[in-house]
């Protein structure tokens, strides 16, 4: 799934993109550039979340920068002025042009939100599929998951292919080559095991240290896969903004029970770690990239610790156009 019919099939999909912690007040937005669209995330006055187009429909400048608050959106070029919903409010020296109305409002992309992630679909039509996750919610729900806050996060850029960050942090199989300081010694690669989950999520669980505790890994084809710890009320989130087939952005996202975003040595002593592990995996999937560019590159055979991997292929590759 390196190839651009991967980036096609990313286009239809529902795509976790940031957390509904993130933009909790009226006017508050993210804005990145996804699959090339400049998308900004806005919160509404009724609660909700818009999905916008970034870019101004006079001369197509962008209009938000990173993240923020505002009361409306003005382009930075001409000042033309933007309601939170995207709705065209006015524009400087346009007198002739009074019938401006909403054929200048800004393009809108489905948005939804669950268990505190928010969604967003670049392309395609119907609801947000939550069925696919029922089993999921009654154990989510337990654990408050969907309350947690982002209590840090760390940003990597990343010149390789958004897939093989998936796969990477779907499987612990590595674990024995690449973690064996950090991650082995506590759980080892061969008593991780994938549980039957069906076909549109993966779930790795690991061994109980008597002092670390577990976690268990949460892939949601395509693009969502995050690490749930326990007893400790944490998830790392690994956000993937897709710009094109070799690069991404990430955000290890550090996610956390409300009691705990208050305790800065416990925050910045998790982000340690995480980062630790990170660069760990980064030289492995450099290395990997470079490989899947050769004429010779090809999958082989998976051992039972990567089922994960078997499940996101198929996934994948039942969304593939016929022939």
């Amino acid at each position: 799934m390196t190839g651009p019919e991967g980036l096609d099939i990313l286009r239809r999909e529902w795509l976790a993109i940031a957390r509904s912690s993130d933009i909790p007040q009226a006017g508050d937005y993210l804005s990145f550039d996804m699959l090339s669209e400049p998308i900004a995330l806005v919160r509404q006055k009724d609660g909700s979340v818009a999905g916008l187009s970034n870019v101004c429909r006079h001369r197509m400048a962008t209009l938000l920068d990173g993240s923020g608050n505002t009361r409306t959106l003005v382009c930075p070029y001409h000042r033309w002025t933007y309601g939170l919903d995207g709705r065209f409010v006015g524009a400087p020296c346009m007198k002739e042009h009074r019938a401006l109305t909403e054929t200048q409002n800004l393009p809108r992309f489905d948005v939804a939100e669950w268990q505190g992630w928010i969604f967003i679909r670049l392309e395609g039509e119907g609801p947000f599929p939550a069925h696919r996750f029922d089993a999921l919610e009654p154990r989510f729900d337990e654990r408050g998951i969907g309350s947690w806050v982002t209590a840090g996060w760390i940003d990597y850029p990343s010149p390789w292919n958004w897939a093989l960050m998936i796969e990477n942090f779907s499987e612990s199989y590595h674990h024995l080559a690449v973690h064996t300081e950090t991650l082995q010694p506590f759980w080892p690669a061969a008593e991780t095991y994938a549980v039957d989950s069906g076909e549109n999520y993966a779930e790795l669980r690991h061994p109980v240290d008597p002092e670390q505790g577990t976690f268990t890994v949460f892939t949601l084809f395509p693009l969502l896969a995050f690490a749930v710890q326990d007893p400790l009320p944490v998830v790392v989130w690994p956000r993937i903004i897709v710009r094109d087939r070799g690069y991404f952005d990430l955000r290890m996202y550090l996610i956390v029970d409300p009691s705990l975003a208050a305790d800065a040595a416990l925050i910045d002593g998790l982000r340690a770690v995480i980062d630790r592990i990170h660069r760990e995996d980064i030289p492995l999937m450099e290395r990997v990239w470079r490989g899947t560019q050769s004429r010779f590159a090809g999958l082989g055979p998976l051992s039972d610790l990567e089922r994960p991997l078997e499940l996101f292929r198929d996934y994948m590759a039942k969304r593939l156009p016929p022939g």
